[in-house]
């Protein structure tokens, strides 16, 4: 199985994306560079995944609060 990974910014704007992810999605080079992460969400899917992207925003700025960085690493990696 290929794991298809990008890195966002803190607006959900893609800065990064491995070769599997390219691979999966049929994009091509920096075809995704400085798009919306939305690119990547079917419209059905859009609400829960900006609600579930926020939780785990909050989360991490929860756990990097608290000084509990290994929260962070484990949800940013």
């Amino acid at each position: 199985m290929l794991d298809g990974i990008d890195l966002l910014d803190e607006h959900g704007v893609i800065r990064d994306v491995n070769g599997c992810l390219l691979e999966l999605t049929g994009f091509v080079g920096d075809d995704l560079m400085g798009q919306d992460v939305s690119l990547l969400v079917p419209s059905r899917d859009r609400a829960i995944f900006y609600a579930r992207m926020m939780f785990t925003a909050s989360e991490i700025d929860a756990a990097t609060a608290s000084g509990d960085s290994s929260k962070e690493s484990h949800e940013r990696s």
